[in-house]
């Protein structure tokens, strides 16, 4: 049998929430976080788009373990220029609220790399600048792959990771 995936990879800039630590019932237990992925136009007029993300990778599961309490703190704003892979959307049903029992859907993804982190407009970590950081393997098996098959992040996502981010704004309540 081959080792040998198709893989979506996506460089995005956003804001990260809700770092934890998640327990399955059927598996074990793994870092998961929320990202706000903004797209359109820069500054107030961009739109998040929401994804529920498994962190993969030893690097970047010790840097978001590194900064959760930050990032958690909803009086900051984390910033982030990340890189993901294997998006999917995962149906399922409100268990509460006036909208219980209507089908949902969350966006789903692994986070395997973090480019640049801000937090409240001043760069806190740059992986160009990082010794610690191994190019071409963000973590075990697929996640090599897909690092080494997107290759170095694109110029307009050099540009978003250079700055802080935009203007600071309240975090968006997640549906």
């Amino acid at each position: 049998m081959s080792n040998e995936y198709y893989d979506i990879s996506v460089s995005a800039c956003g804001f990260l929430n809700r770092v934890r630590i998640v327990e399955p019932t059927d598996g074990p237990s793994y870092l998961a976080c929320t990202f706000a992925a903004l797209r359109g136009a820069k500054g107030e007029r961009a739109e998040p788009t929401y994804f529920d993300a498994r962190v993969v990778g030893g690097h970047t599961k010790a840097l978001l373990t590194q900064y959760r309490s930050v990032i958690n703190d909803r009086s900051r704003q984390v910033f982030a220029a990340v890189r993901l892979s294997d998006l999917y959307v995962k149906p399922f049903v409100r268990q509460k609220g006036e909208r219980k029992g209507e089908t949902g859907f969350a966006l789903k993804t692994r986070l395997f790399a973090i480019e640049t982190l801000a937090i409240d407009g001043v760069v806190a970590y740059r992986r160009a600048e990082d010794p610690t950081a191994r190019s071409g393997s963000a973590g075990s098996g697929r996640d090599s792959q897909s690092e080494s098959a997107t290759g170095s992040a694109s110029k307009a996502h050099e540009e978003a990771s250079a700055t802080a981010g935009p203007e600071p704004r309240a975090r968006a309540a997640r549906a």
